[in-house]
């Protein structure tokens, strides 16, 4: 990455933390913890480990103690859930609701009987209510998940009495799922959202907006909470807490690289982490038997300085069936950053950087053949839409896409998707 020469930074501290938070998540979903010497260890994608411990009884004593004290404001939240009201339009053969008088005309000139009348109906299914059902599926997920690993936490059954608390926790929430609003609002959940994150920003917007009851402002609080406690995570474990430390130290530059990797790893789907064949340990890759994706590949392309080899570290390339199909560079910075002073040509204008074009086209023309690649796509943390902007020669083609974390991203990787070949990202 080059450099930030910006005054104003391209992403805002409120997006730079939504975007730890998903890397957070990420990392532990996409990185295997291995044990070694006695230690456990999470390898990046980027050589870099990360050290942890396992479950301990006083994660699960915080987690016990955070559920006790809200554990009567659900059941009052569940019995006074907010709603919005929908109008729908019905042509009916009786009067329902309100007649729409100027659609029951321009029905009758049809030569229809009808009736058109509004209707109305409560919605329960806004973001404050999801997130409520989503976290009574979590109490039970994470109580059920520190059962399960007992003897991770409990070698010599000496926690009899937090086994039962975990069971008491379960009971709870097992109990309030078999509402039918919180079933409803379950299912909608996991029917309309991959991640609680999107949940969260609806939830924000609608803060400002006002569009919150006050009752709702305890839930608010737990979710910061639970979400301090890094307990909202599937496998609850003192890992998250290393990562967040890890994560938290990043530079922005850093991030975005972060940030723009395991997106590509979430979109490609059932990615898995591997070990590089004879290579050191902590060298990552991650495969899903027909794609490979690499951070930072070395490139050899053939170029000498006094006789020494020079290099070209992309940030990310993607491998399908072991040929390079796509070079990878993330800028944290907007589209229209200039690092250099260039003469402006009629050529040049809507064009980024020239420093930025010259590092893809080395990278994707120099070279081995086999590592050479046809797409180049470089992804710029702009929060501006426009259009994808392509240069060309032959068959090489090299991409300019906005991709920031308050605009869709996922409708970037869409693009991305598009452009390597794939029908649709899973965007799993």
């Amino acid at each position: 990455m080059s450099e930030e020469n910006n005054d104003k930074k391209p992403i805002n501290e409120y997006w730079l933390e939504e975007m730890r938070w998903e890397v957070r998540r990420l990392i532990v979903r996409f990185c295997d913890p291995k044990e070694r010497g006695g230690r456990q260890k999470l390898f990046l994608h980027n050589k870099e480990e990360i050290e942890f411990t396992k479950h301990k009884p006083d994660e699960i004593e915080i987690f016990y103690s955070l559920i006790k004290d809200h554990r009567n404001y659900f059941p009052y939240l569940i019995q006074h859930l907010s709603h919005e009201s929908e109008t729908q339009s019905v042509e009916t053969d009786h009067v329902t609701g309100t007649i729409d008088f100027q659609k029951t005309w321009a029905l009758k000139q049809t030569g229809s009987s009808k009736l058109v009348c509004l209707t109305y109906k409560k919605n329960i299914f806004t973001p404050e209510n999801i997130m409520l059902g989503y976290i009574i599926h979590s109490i039970n997920h994470v109580a059920t998940e520190y059962l399960n690993r007992r003897k991770e936490w409990d070698e010599n059954n000496l926690y009899s009495d937090l086994e039962i608390k975990l069971r008491d926790l379960s009971a709870y929430a097992y109990f309030l799922q078999k509402d039918r609003f919180v079933s409803k609002l379950m299912n909608h959940y996991y029917r309309n959202f991959d991640s609680y994150e999107s949940l969260l920003g609806k939830i924000s917007y609608r803060m400002r907006s006002g569009k919150i009851r006050p009752q709702y402002k305890q839930l608010i609080k737990f979710i910061h909470t639970w979400m301090k406690l890094d307990k909202i995570l599937s496998e609850p474990s003192s890992v998250e807490v290393e990562v967040a430390k890890h994560v938290g130290n990043l530079s922005d530059d850093r991030l975005y690289e972060y940030y723009v990797f395991y997106n590509i790893l979430r979109a490609l789907g059932n990615m898995k982490q591997k070990e590089k064949p004879n290579r050191k340990l902590s060298e990552q890759e991650f495969s899903n038997g027909t794609y490979t994706v690499e951070y930072q590949a070395t490139k050899k392309i053939e170029w000498k300085k006094n006789g020494t080899e020079l290099f070209r570290i992309p940030d990310t390339v993607i491998k399908k069936d072991g040929k390079v199909k796509a070079t990878f560079d993330a800028k944290c910075m907007k589209y229209d950053t200039k690092l250099e002073e260039e003469e402006r040509t009629d050529d040049w204008k809507g064009m980024p950087d020239r420093t930025i074009v010259n590092q893809m086209i080395i990278a994707m023309d120099y070279g081995k053949p086999k590592t050479n690649a046809d797409i180049g796509i470089v992804l710029f943390a702009d929060d501006y839409n426009q259009s994808t902007v392509v240069i060309e020669k032959g068959p090489k083609k090299i991409h300019f896409l906005n991709m920031h974390p308050e605009n869709s991203p996922l409708d970037t990787l869409d693009k991305v998707g598009e452009i390597i070949g794939l029908k649709r990202m899973p965007n799993s």
